[in-house]
């Protein structure tokens, strides 16, 4: 292109739309409104048609608002350069086209890059430009100004933990150096390096009851199966502020099936208030995809016992994923597993090494949307990324009872369910069935899956809406959903080549090891020396056999001593079938039955007996 006098337009830097004058005359200083161009006469260029018919000239686009900083903008018939702190594009217009070459960055920035950024979309087109003076891409330093921004507002609310037995406080021999007359390091002080180390994240109450609390997995509290797993009478827990002050944490509730657990921690003999310990809010894990970006701040390997989270970024691989065999399982052995092992955890390329575990995953708002909890790789491999449990609404429900005090409570449905595979391609109405379902193998006579008419070979082929295409699907969706819950299962019976829509009344999914529940907040109430819960609610109450025969009935679970209930023979592990002329299931409905009662109860016992428990 040859050279020519062309008029200068200056643009404020918030301003997107290019706009110029073909009268080489007179220079132009007009200011421009974005798609709006304020002139003295009517004049459309070739650029402004472009933008008016939204043409779709290439995948990128040097125009968004605020992306970037305009300082000036030169037009003429043939083209226009862009100066930009140093950047200088030419895309070659002509009047009467409509299309353009493909284009491609003078300073060999990758396209994939800037898409990254998310600063780019919905293209102009761009050629090879003349050398200019660079400072730096606008478009990656702002992102990387972005990234900066998120981690300054998260950091303050993660935290290192380090769990210490009362060895780890005993000072090494060191016979070489007899003179060696210096007491061991303490947690407190800044050379003290712990065996047991790893992350957790500041959560408050909702509403704020002016305490801080630390979320971070379970099996961070119980330790290593090496040092003494579940010794938690024997073990501290020190955690390390990003303020440099070292606050003890005392245990204030756990819940074995989601690997989960909170620490409180004890601010005021450090003297710090609430107000001077920040703390994140949970987001939204329902809206992640594969691709969404998230940034993680965490303890690897107890380098942040300085006080200062780690940060990594990272991006979600996938969703709805199982942990490799054995990472999330347990120290105590129970066959019942964790929640998460039927497939919910977020799979992410984050660099999670130990002491990740209870590191914060956060969106580019800043809002926790995970946990880490562990890595992805096999025993011996490299390690790279991990998996974090993901804060939806299930997971909130959880973290909110955990916060609260409460014991965590799952769905319990009352079968034993199979993957299967449907051999037909639709059902009797032309409705398409999916290619696999979950196939219930068992129903335990009068579950909430039998009061629901469920059968023995009956397919699931969704629940509140969602698909289910099998048995871990099925066992996650019930469990999340909690006892109590009603939900809408669509079922494909075989048998008769029916299409079905049963609503069941979900039950409480047993606790295998009640000696772990140490909620400080009973979600039942006593009643007159007696507490009940589910039939379920406790493995040891239940057949030896659970699937024989579900118990309609509330059983006993805590019997005050010299209370009215134990005086009439009650004891822990009776089943109440009635109570009052009424028959119960629930906690809920033995509470509705006695409510009010002022005068004996008389109280029916699934084993025939009766009895009547007197007002104190």
């Amino acid at each position: 292109m040859e050279s020519m006098s062309v008029p200068m337009l200056k643009i404020p830097r918030h301003l997107l739309v290019p706009v110029g004058k073909s009268d080489k005359s007179q220079p132009l200083q007009r200011w421009v409104s974005f798609g709006r161009p304020f002139l003295n006469e009517e004049w459309t260029s070739p650029i402004e048609t472009a933008l008016k018919h939204k043409l779709r000239l290439t995948s990128a686009t040097l125009y968004r608002e605020r992306s970037l900083n305009h300082e000036a903008l030169t037009c003429w018939r043939g083209g226009w350069v862009v100066y930009d702190v140093g950047w200088k594009f030419t895309p070659k217009f002509r009047f009467a086209e409509r299309e353009t070459a493909m284009s491609t960055f003078r300073w060999g920035v990758p396209l994939r890059v800037l898409l990254l950024a998310g600063f780019i979309s919905n293209g102009r087109a761009l050629t090879n430009a003349q050398e200019a003076p660079v400072a730096g891409p606008p478009i990656l330093q702002a992102f990387e100004q972005g990234l900066i921004d998120v981690i300054a507002r998260c950091e303050g609310s993660v935290v290192a933990i380090a769990r210490v037995l009362p060895e780890d406080q005993e000072k090494a021999e060191n016979p070489g150096d007899p003179f060696d007359f210096r007491p061991p390091p303490t947690p407190l002080d800044p050379s003290f390096i712990p065996r047991e180390f790893a992350s957790g994240v500041i959560l408050a109450r909702d509403p704020d009851d002016g305490q801080r609390y630390v979320l971070t997995p379970r099996h961070v509290i119980t330790g290593s199966r090496r040092r003494g797993a579940n010794r938690p009478d024997d073990a501290q827990y020190f955690v390390k502020l990003a303020s440099k002050h070292v606050v003890l944490g005392t245990l204030f509730n756990q819940d074995e099936r989601s690997d989960l657990a909170i620490l409180k921690l004890d601010l005021k003999r450090v003297g710090l208030t609430a107000g001077q310990v920040p703390t994140l809010t949970l987001g939204e894990a329902e809206t992640l995809r594969k691709g969404s970006l998230v940034l993680g701040l965490g303890n690897p390997y107890a380098i942040a016992r300085d006080g200062s989270a780690s940060a990594s970024l990272g991006l979600i691989s996938n969703i709805s994923r199982r942990p490799s065999e054995g990472e999330v399982r347990p120290n105590t052995g129970e066959d019942s597993g964790t929640i998460f092992e039927y497939g919910a955890l977020l799979h992410v390329d984050l660099r999670l090494q130990l002491g990740t575990s209870g590191a914060a995953i956060v969106n580019p708002a800043g809002k926790l949307v995970g946990l880490a909890t562990s890595l992805a790789a096999l025993r011996g491999y490299e390690s790279s990324v991990g998996f974090a449990i993901p804060f939806d609404a299930e997971v909130r429900r959880i973290v909110k009872s955990l916060l609260d005090g409460n014991e965590v409570e799952y769905g319990f449905l009352g079968v034993m369910p199979g993957d299967a595979l449907l051999n037909e391609p639709q059902d009797s109405k032309g409705q398409a069935l999916p290619v696999s379902a979950a196939k219930l193998l068992n129903v335990a006579p009068d579950s909430p899956a039998d009061q629901a008419e469920l059968q023995r070979g009956d397919c699931v082929l969704g629940i509140n809406g969602q698909a289910i295409s099998g048995s871990a699907e099925l066992m996650l969706k019930i469990g999340l959903l909690g006892p109590d819950a009603s939900a809408q299962l669509d079922i494909w019976r075989p048998s008769r080549g029916q299409r079905l829509t049963k609503t069941v009344r979900l039950g409480k999914w047993p606790v295998y090891d009640d000696t772990s529940i140490i909620a400080p907040h009973p979600r039942h109430n006593d009643w007159r020396g007696i507490r009940v819960d589910y039939p379920t609610a406790r493995r040891r109450y239940m057949p030896s056999a659970p699937l024989s025969r579900y118990p309609r009935a509330v059983v006993v679970t805590y019997v005050e001593e010299g209370g009215p209930a134990s005086k009439t023979g009650l004891r822990v592990g009776d089943f109440i079938a009635q109570a009052a002329g009424q028959a119960v299931q629930n906690p809920q409905e033995f509470a509705a039955a006695v409510e009010g009662k002022s005068e004996t109860v008389e109280l029916g016992l699934l084993d025939g007996r009766e009895v009547s428990v007197e007002l104190e």
